[in-house]
Parts: structure tokens; C-alpha cells; sequence
């Protein structure tokens, strides 16, 4: 895998890691923490940036993720 589209993913897998611990932090009642929703929202948003970084051909290896919707979320 090319160097940029290697730091695209692993920034991804720690925007994942980084979404887990705030909703865990936040409890279950996340939803009504404002900082926990917008600190999810920006590392949904640059997952979805750093998703467009990498190459289709790529991406299709890991069907179990729909990275186009993640990566078209912005665009809507």
C-alpha cells in the first residue's frame, strides 16, 4: 500500500478507536452531550476526507465497510 493512502487508513482506524472511547466515556446518554457529538462528528467528518484518500480498488477489499456512504456524507 502506498505511504499516503497507508497514513489515510491508519488515521481512519484512529478516528474509530477515538469514537469508541468517547461514547464509552460519554455513556449512554451520549447523544445529549453536546461535546461528545460534535468531537464523533468531527472524526466521522475526516474519516470520510481521509476515506476519499484512498484508492476503489482499495476500499473493495473491505466490503464489510460502506465507504462510499461514509465518504459521500459531507457532499450530501
Amino acid at each position: 500500500m502506498d505511504p499516503r493512502h497507508r497514513e489515510a487508513y491508519e488515521a481512519i482506524l484512529e478516528n474509530v478507536a477515538k469514537i469508541e472511547a468517547y461514547v464509552a466515556k460519554a455513556g449512554p446518554d451520549w447523544p445529549e452531550d453536546d461535546m461528545a457529538v460534535d468531537a464523533i462528528a468531527k472524526r466521522l467528518e475526516d474519516t470520510g476526507e481521509r476515506a476519499k484518500q484512498i484508492p476503489a480498488e482499495i476500499l473493495e477489499t473491505m466490503p464489510a465497510v460502506d465507504w462510499k456512504g461514509d465518504s459521500t456524507h459531507r457532499a450530501r
